[in-house]
């Protein structure tokens, strides 16, 4: 009985291990590459070269009569048969998305087939349906975005994705699946930059420094941990062989924009004001690419300034507040050839931005401003950087190694800071002297306490990829070390607060003393 318990805890063992190594997912580190699998004749090369950087990979098809090319960089490649030392066939021009595996089958020929030996003729064979994956993801890069009419951001793209919807008002934010909008995580070339304070924002980019994106809406793997929503996966532009470079200005005058609305009561007491709003934006983008060292280093840069400036009323139409922010966002991706078997890519960019917001005292019926009330500035952003080492050791094992940091800050504050200490009022301050009814007690424009937060995410992690005939065996390990640093104070020199009441007749104010008239 003991030898029989013994004999079936190793089947357990053995059938466990089977399943765990025959998983059918084939992206890694936050699958910021792809892969390109399929079928041809045993003991024959598989050649790919990327279309841009000239970069070259081979594998020995299998005595299975299968082959897999993984962790290459995203972008288009030639794909070449040889047996032998001999080419066969004509090249095939080939798609890796990032994330995917892209199959190509091969007769014995060269030509391209399908699993019914049926010849496919045409230029671009891409099989939409990843059959090496069991994840639900949504895959769309720049060129295609390009021609559809959403907003050029992140929540857009994933707001494509079948099951994402936004969040709620309070909230905002995205809900994938009926998560909620704290449960997701953003990823920018293997970087975590999902917000560590909130978990509803990330960390930002413009629209054009992107290349492809991914949104994962389910059964994704476990190397994207630490969310329990969806995953919006993306990949930047990277730099060739080939010189390149552009200017692109954006402007959204406010004379183009529709003008809103006054609302009223029923009784036709103001609720809202709208009418006099505007809002006008400008974005200038300078971007260039090319190579360092022709095959070998390759760069991309861009720039990108924003200006967004406005004016709109309170609700009461008591305030005016005049708003302007600015973003001065800059990112660079250098990619090193070593060689064929092993690259360095290193990423850095910078969201760091202001907005500043000048309230005044504001007359409606008068269209009059009156006197200044502070300035309200919010800094936000940070910088970004990573460095990802891949290496190919033999056509069956592959490493990644990835360090990088990312940076945020959530800063506001008042011009008046330094001069103003907050001071509140209890309900005797209106009730009791009508006079002071609809007056500001101080001169701090919202009284609230300053609170200046910066916080840090350190990343490193290790992954390993190891094919093992018809068996994929992957694993790795991670680390984040999150960092807050908060201080919170009352603004005026002598970082105190006061209230201000009315005291009637004969009240004790303070300490003994009796107010009188």
């Amino acid at each position: 009985m003991k030898a029989y318990n013994i004999k079936r805890a190793a089947l357990c063992v053995a059938l466990g291990t089977c399943l765990g190594i025959m998983l059918p997912t084939t992206a890694m580190a936050q699958n910021v590459s792809g892969a390109v699998a399929g079928r041809a004749t045993a003991g024959d090369q598989i050649t790919v070269v990327n279309a841009g950087t000239g970069l070259t990979r081979t594998v020995t098809v299998g005595v299975d009569g299968s082959y897999r090319l993984g962790q290459l960089p995203v972008g288009d490649y030639r794909l070449q048969l040889s047996r032998d030392g001999q080419t066969l066939g004509e090249q095939v021009a080939v798609s890796v998305a990032v994330g995917g595996t892209t199959t190509v089958n091969l007769a014995s020929g060269g030509g391209v087939t399908n699993l019914d030996a049926l010849q496919v003729v045409g230029t671009r064979v891409i099989n939409r349906v990843d059959v090496y994956s069991t994840e639900t993801s949504f895959n769309i890069n720049r060129q295609e975005i390009s021609r559809l009419p959403v907003a050029q951001d992140l929540s857009a793209v994933a707001l494509m994705a079948p099951g994402v919807v936004g969040g709620n008002s309070s909230f905002g934010g995205l809900s994938f699946a009926g998560s909620s909008v704290a449960e997701n995580a953003v990823f920018i070339n293997g970087l975590n930059v999902t917000d560590m304070y909130t978990r509803r924002g990330f960390s930002t980019a413009p629209f054009a420094f992107f290349n492809e994106f991914q949104v994962k809406t389910g059964g994704y793997s476990v190397e994207f941990g630490r969310s329990t929503g969806g995953v919006i996966n993306a990949v930047t532009r990277s730099g060739s062989n080939e010189f390149k470079g552009g200017v692109e200005v954006t402007a959204e005058p406010s004379a183009g924009r529709s003008s809103g609305g006054d609302h009223f009561h029923r009784d036709g007491t103001p609720h809202s004001y709208g009418s006099r709003d505007n809002n006008s934006f400008l974005k200038t983008n300078v971007w260039g690419s090319g190579p360092i060292i022709k095959d070998k280093l390759f760069l991309f840069a861009m720039y990108e300034d924003r200006n967004d400036r406005g004016h709109n009323t309170s609700s009461d139409g008591s305030t005016w507040f005049k708003n302007k922010s600015g973003n001065g966002f800059w990112g660079t991706k250098l990619d090193w050839n070593i060689n064929d078997n092993h690259s360095l890519a290193l990423l850095a960019f910078s969201d760091e931005g202001d907005v500043t917001n000048a309230s005044y005292a504001y007359a409606w019926d008068d269209n009059r401003l009156g006197d200044w009330g502070g300035d309200s500035i919010t800094e936000t952003g940070g910088k970004n950087w990573s460095a990802t080492y891949t290496g190919h050791f033999g056509q069956n094992f592959t490493a990644r190694a990835m360090v990088g940091q990312n940076n945020q800050r959530a800063f506001t504050n008042s011009s008046l800071d330094q001069a103003c200490s907050p001071v509140f009022t209890d309900s005797t301050y209106g009730t009791r002297l009508s006079k002071l009814q609809g007056l500001r007690a101080g001169c701090h424009p919202t009284g609230t306490a300053v609170a200046e937060r910066d916080d840090t995410r350190d990343v490193a992690r290790l992954d390993f990829e190891w094919q093992l005939g018809d068996h994929l065996l992957r694993f790795g390990v991670d680390r984040e070390l999150m960092t807050t640093d908060q201080t919170t104070r009352y603004p005026g020199p002598t970082a105190l607060s006061y209230t201000a009441y009315v005291a009637r007749p004969g009240d004790e104010v303070w300490d003994g003393a009796n107010a009188y008239v």
